[in-house]
């Protein structure tokens, strides 16, 4: 009985020592056993390590197994394992059934049972109870020593209560992973093999209470004991300064030990090595020795050589970073003799850079294996499972469904599927009941067929396994072995297996695990939980539990590839070179995860009443940093540091403090930047790079004749269509050429608000004009009548009765009804201080302008609200009012801009129209208004009816602008001082105010008309000539991206480089007229 320690330095020669002496021992004595135990990852790197250390290249009496495979051998000597295992995943489903089944109980955590990952951390908790040797009635004992009001006595109690449960649950059944070393240190003294034999541990930073618990069992019946520890030779090994020591693990670890010997009095024989640096990893690298004996110490050395073996790279954005590997890699294999297998690539947060180094390694060529595990949730086939358990549960909402259909393994076409989500979407199919009837309603727009007969075929083969498993579900009445039937049931019937073998030859092994690892999960479910009766709601969160804890791995696909790996997790042999990136803040050293049933104030409570847990965050923290110094340390000919100033999203990332430590030990270390290597490594292949923001790579103008054939021989522009190209040629382009407009959906949108509220206007006034009615004269009682039975009408055939389909929208109606009513009550105001009448209403116009190149005709259409007229001998007067729902005004900016066109198009209509109607009269422009709809609430103390009607008036006030001629005002408003009608002050002296009116001259008018017209005519010629410039508007805070649907097709974003708005030079009403009369001029 004996204890050997052999301790060196990271690539001292520990492992490669350890196994000579256990190779050469096991030759001398081939009787005896031999047993090596190392991480459970490392068992089959360590079995090749030592077959090729072992002169006759092949073992007999050396084993070489973790903890948990030594257990299962003296089980199969002793016959022990009567047991099933429970693994994590049977854990999760346990954990959450014993939830479900307390939920009432539980003091603290009652309301984040449904929140994710909830699960999991519980289950993490009860699995650190098992491993840390804390059992329930131990626990229970604690509890008994805190405050059971306190935060950590709720939780206390709850984790006691779900623990009691969970133990309960699998008692006399199953065994957990952590109990199996327990039940090992019961049963390892009756094994003949493990007795007398030699056993050596390698690869561990430290030991759980359970494994010391067995460490000191086997101590007493093994021959020898060896165990290979991390620590500076220069070390003392028996003085642990605390926590904040490098190598604080490797002294706490020999302390245990030590104690342990004391006790069976045992023993104790330690062996260095590294003392001769020739023997050593880094023999032919004075910078990495150098490295390896200073990192992390304290009192920092500087290595005053030139430094060749370390280099430190640093790119603008990770994706540089990884281009600068790439060539490196390709410089080293390919140049100075490195194999793929010699180099490493790790990194500090794998799920930044694992993928992105995969994608850009695959696009040069380059052979890599990234090793990570991978979770089974974003497969398909796993989103398919947890899909259509929603569905049922959730009773076929239209998320659920598509997110079901959308897996793409439903036998649907991706053609198939987006005209069922169309059609779905645009009329509002939801629930069993209108999933399992006859379609029958079409599409809103007049533009897209609806093949009632085509969607009704794909119904039924949607519906028919759905209908299966919603049935079986049913009859299963909450017994899961039945539910899981069903659902076994359901993925044979659409052959879920063979089409995951499919997906594996195209997508790699993945596919071909998963559907195995989900059967397992099945069999899982039916031995753990098979007899419990549970909702289809709490069985879709146990399936969802057990999938949680799922992870497939997946081995190398060839010998000789780039391992890019994790600090923590990867494990390294005979590598050359290293490249470590991404090692900014936050990412080295990598930020702890916080999330945790107990906090670490819970964890600190605790260690002061001398309860051992896991490390605390702090701890952890220190601790990354041994790990930082083995990964440092693992590479013998090279290392490179790598880090990025700015994160894939373009915000500022700082470099991690080993940087500055590293520049600060090796002064004469190069640092290369972007710049330095770009044009070297300019023949890396970076995906999507040619996609670059620039004038060479956007299309401005379309091909000669491509216009001609999108918008034909007649050009038919609108006051919308050319304000869009006015904004953004690009997006006209999408919604005009290309016919792009956003999908239909059943929803009373904003733009349906205004859509009903013009048809009730409409259809109100032209009842009015109709009967021979006045708005002036109209009574209250008429006006509300008429309103309230256009309002019905036009409700009860709008959008499929989208109106009638949830109380929002019947609740809308009324207040719709208000806003009409009240804006036919202001009209009535309005006109009844003027001259004007209305004359026509949705006066609709297709004008042709002019002929353009290529015999095409350009017309301009558009539809008027309403045209008020006032006349006199000589003389017509023409108004144009628009309705509107939100907040418009006239802009002479963005009218010369021609982003706000309409009132001038509309008065030229009008002006045209009138001349049609009077011949031999003038016709001139009055007023160009807007009338926002509105039904104000205005604040005041008065209580007189007309003090309150003005304030109500003035916020109904017209906007816009009218013709400063006052004969002209006093007939569009006979009122004195601030008109409550039309944007005009008119002073004491009887002048208009121009500080507070809007008022334009009847040249100014015309001229402003005659320029947007030609504007138009400019803009028309454009689109013939195929401009499809991507040049979006920016004034102020204001710019033309912000509601545009068509970003995602663009791609315009700022943050891009090279990328700018078009900034609309701010100009002066004199500036504009002065180009204005000047254009005419010319």
């Amino acid at each position: 009985m004996s204890l050997q320690y052999i301790f060196g330095g990271s690539g001292a020669g520990k492992s490669t020592y350890l196994y000579n002496s256990i190779i050469k021992e096991s030759i001398k004595n081939p009787l005896e056993n031999y047993i090596i135990v190392v991480p459970e990852q490392y068992t089959m790197a360590t079995q090749k390590r030592v077959v090729e250390l072992h002169p006759r290249k092949g073992v007999l009496n050396i084993d070489v197994v973790s903890f948990e495979r030594l257990a299962y051998k003296v089980f199969e000597e002793v016959g022990a394992a009567d047991y099933p295992i429970l693994d994590d995943t049977g854990k999760n489903l346990i954990v959450r059934r014993v939830l479900e089944q307390n939920k009432k109980a539980l003091r603290f955590f009652g309301s984040n049972i449904s929140n994710t990952g909830f699960v999991s951390e519980l289950k993490s908790v009860i699995s650190e109870m098992l491993q840390y040797d804390i059992s329930v009635d131990k626990l229970l004992d604690i509890n008994k020593n805190v405050d059971n009001k306190s935060l950590l006595g709720m939780k206390l109690d709850d984790i006691s209560l779900i623990y009691g449960g969970f133990k309960e649950f699998i008692k006399n059944n199953y065994i957990t992973s952590e109990e199996i070393l327990d039940l090992m240190c019961r049963k390892v003294t009756e094994s003949s093999k493990i007795r007398g034999s030699v056993i050596a541990f390698d690869g561990f930073t430290g030991f759980t209470p359970v494994q010391y618990r067995l460490m000191a069992i086997l101590l007493d019946m093994c021959k020898e004991v060896k165990v290979a520890l991390t620590i500076d030779i220069s070390e003392h090994v028996n003085i642990n300064e605390g926590i904040e020591s490098l190598f604080y693990m490797t002294k706490d670890t020999v302390a245990h030990l030590n104690r342990i010997c004391d006790e069976g009095h045992i023993n104790v024989d330690k062996v260095t090595v590294g003392e001769d640096i020739v023997l050593t990893r880094f023999a032919a690298s004075k910078e990495l020795a150098f490295l390896e004996k200073n990192i992390f110490r304290p009192g920092l050395r500087y290595y005053s050589g030139k430094v060749n073996d370390i280099v430190m790279y640093a790119g603008i954005t990770p994706k540089d970073e990884i281009q600068y590997v790439s060539g490196e890699i390709l410089k080293l294999t390919r140049l100075q003799g490195f194999r793929y297998n010699e180099i490493a690539v790790v990194t500090g947060d794998i799920s930044v850079y694992g993928k992105l180094a995969a994608n850009i390694f695959a696009q040069n060529d380059i052979p890599y294996f990234l090793d990570q595990k991978l979770h089974v949730t974003d497969n398909c086939l796993v989103e398919m499972i947890t899909a259509v358990l929603d569905v049922i549960e959730k009773n076929y909402t239209y998320d659920s469904m598509f997110r079901y259909l959308r897996t793409g393994l439903t036998g649907l076409s991706d053609e198939n599927i987006d005209i069922l989500d169309n059609y779905c979407l645009a009329v509002g199919i939801k629930g069993r009941k209108q999933w399992s009837t006859q379609w029958c309603r079409k599409f809103r727009s007049s533009g897209i067929t609806t093949d009632l007969n085509m969607l009704n075929e794909l119904r039924l083969k949607v519906m028919e396994p759905l209908t299966e498993l919603d049935k079986e579900l049913k009859e299963a009445d909450g017994n899961v072995r039945l539910m899981t039937t069903a659902l076994y049931k359901f993925l044979v019937g659409l052959h879920c297996e063979e089409q995951m073998s499919l997906l594996a030859k195209s997508h790699g092994d993945e596919y071909r695990q998963i559907y195995k690892k989900i059967m397992e999960l099945f069999d899982k479910i039916v031995h753990l939980l098979g007899s419990e009766k549970v909702s289809v709601k709490e069985y879709n969160r146990i399936m969802a539990s057990g999938f949680d804890e799922i992870k497939i791995g997946l081995i190398p696909p060839t010998k000789d590839c780039v391992v890019i790996g994790d600090i923590e997790r990867t494990r390294l042999d005979n590598i050359k070179a290293m490249f470590f990136i991404g090692v900014n803040d936050g990412y080295v050293p990598k930020k702890s995860d916080s999330r945790s049933v107990l906090s670490e104030t819970d964890r600190q409570k605790l260690k002061e009443m001398e309860v051992s847990l896991s490390m605390s965050v702090r701890e952890k923290a220190f601790v990354q940093r041994f790990y930082l110094y083995l990964i440092m340390t693992k590479t013998s000919g090279r290392l490179y540091i790598t880090y990025a100033y700015n994160s894939m999203d373009m915000k500022a990332i700082l470099p991690s403090y080993i940087v500055r430590m590293l520049k600060k030990m090796f002064p004469g270390m190069n640092v290369l930047s972007y710049d330095d290597t770009a044009k070297e490594h300019s023949y890396i292949k970076i995906p999507k790079t040619e996609l670059e923001w620039t004038d060479e790579n956007l299309a401005k103008i379309l091909a000669d004749g491509v216009a001609l054939k999108l918008y034909g021989k007649e050009l038919t522009g609108s006051v919308t269509s050319f304000e869009q190209f006015a904004s953004c040629q690009y997006a006209y382009f999408c919604r005009y050429g290309l016919d792009l407009s956003e999908r239909e959906e059943y929803r009373f949108a904003v733009n349906d608000f205004g859509t009903i509220l013009h048809a009730v206007i409409e259809d109100v006034s032209k009842n009015i004009k109709r009967n021979k009615k006045s708005f002036v004269l109209l009574s209250d009682e008429e006006r509300r009548s008429l309103v309230s039975e256009s309002i019905h009408a036009v409700a009860d055939n709008y959008g499929n009765t989208i109106l009638k389909s949830t109380s929002r929208n019947e609740y809308l109606i009324k207040r719709m009804e208000d806003l009409a009513d009240k804006t036919l009550w202001a009209i009535g105001k309005q006109l009844a201080d003027g001259l004007f009448t209305p004359d026509t209403f949705e006066k609709g116009f297709l004008t042709r302008i002019e002929d353009l190149p290529h015999d095409v005709s350009f017309f301009m259409q558009g539809k008027i609200d309403r045209i008020d007229i006032c006349e006199d001998d000589e003389n017509v007067y023409v108004k144009v009012v628009d309705y509107k729902t939100g907040h418009a005004d006239f802009d002479l900016f963005k009218t010369y801009y021609g982003l706000k066109i309409q009132l001038f198009t509309y008065m030229r209509e009008a002006i045209a129209y009138q001349k049609k109607k009077h011949e031999g009269k003038n016709v001139i422009p009055a007023g160009l208004l807007y009338y926002n709809i509105d039904n104000p609430i205005v604040e005041t103390k008065q209580t007189d009816d007309s003090a309150i009607e003005e304030l109500i008036r003035k916020e109904l006030r017209m906007k816009g602008v009218v013709n400063s001629n006052k004969n002209i005002i006093s007939k569009l408003d006979s009122t004195e001082g601030t008109s409550l009608n039309i944007p005009v002050t008119v002073g004491k002296s009887g002048n208009i105010d121009a500080s507070k009116s809007k008022v334009l001259t009847t040249e100014e008018l015309l001229a402003v008309g005659r320029y947007v017209d030609k504007e138009n005519l400019d803009k028309a010629t454009k689109i013939l000539d195929g401009s499809i410039h991507i040049n979006p508007y920016e004034k102020g805070n204001e710019n033309s991206c912000a509601y545009c649907p068509y970003n995602s097709v663009c791609g315009f974003s700022e943050d891009m480089p090279g990328v700018k708005f078009r900034r609309l030079e701010y100009m002066s009403p004199d500036d504009i007229w002065a180009q204005i009369k000047g254009n005419e001029e010319k």
